[in-house]
């Protein structure tokens, strides 16, 4: 079986980070990685100063505000651009941080 270019970046990613990354998706050619939230900060440095992960640019982070939650804040997506125009995303599993 061959693995697209996004199945090889969440699986090179999460070699890397295995501690960190709780698992990875690919969603419309798009690789999305997750994490727990005390780790997002972490993650996305890691994303943006790895030589191997090309991520040069975050264009978008999108976070969510649930009151009714004791931890009500969560990041759910930072989207960093790569090189070749592709994207790579990355945010917490909707468990609040």
């Amino acid at each position: 079986m061959s693995f697209t270019s996004a199945q090889r970046i969440i699986g090179s990613v999460r070699s890397m980070l295995p501690k960190m990354i709780t698992s990875g998706v690919v969603v419309n050619g798009e690789p999305i990685l997750y994490c727990e939230p005390h780790h997002v900060t972490t993650v996305l440095t890691f994303l943006r100063d790895h030589s191997g992960t090309r991520c040069k640019q975050l264009t978008d982070l999108t976070a969510v505000d649930i009151p009714s939650r004791e931890k009500r804040f969560e990041v759910r997506a930072a989207r960093w651009q790569r090189l070749g125009r592709s994207s790579c995303y990355a945010g917490d599993r909707g468990r609040g941080g």
